[in-house]
């Protein structure tokens, strides 16, 4: 993977058909009732009010990476886990 602030080598829209940005915190609002089991420390009506579930860039975690390819569509990628 490349460096964060670093584009990758031929991943840019002339020829490449994708572009690349680091991320240091992606958020993701999540309803209540998306069938995630609460986590630790939450009790269950915890898990039916609306909530972020916050993604942070990290060595262990994985890096953030926004992707936007040539269509238009982007995607979100922590490591090798899409999100």
């Amino acid at each position: 993977m490349a460096e964060a602030g670093k584009e990758p080598a031929g991943l840019g829209f002339p020829g490449g058909g994708a572009a690349q940005w680091p991320l240091q915190r992606y958020g993701r609002f999540m309803p209540s009732g998306t069938g995630e089991t609460p986590g630790l420390g939450q009790d269950v009506g915890a898990a039916s009010s609306p909530t972020w579930k916050v993604f942070d860039s990290s060595e262990e975690s994985g890096y953030l990476v926004l992707t936007i390819v040539i269509s238009g569509h982007f995607f979100i990628s922590q490591g090798q886990t899409l999100l």
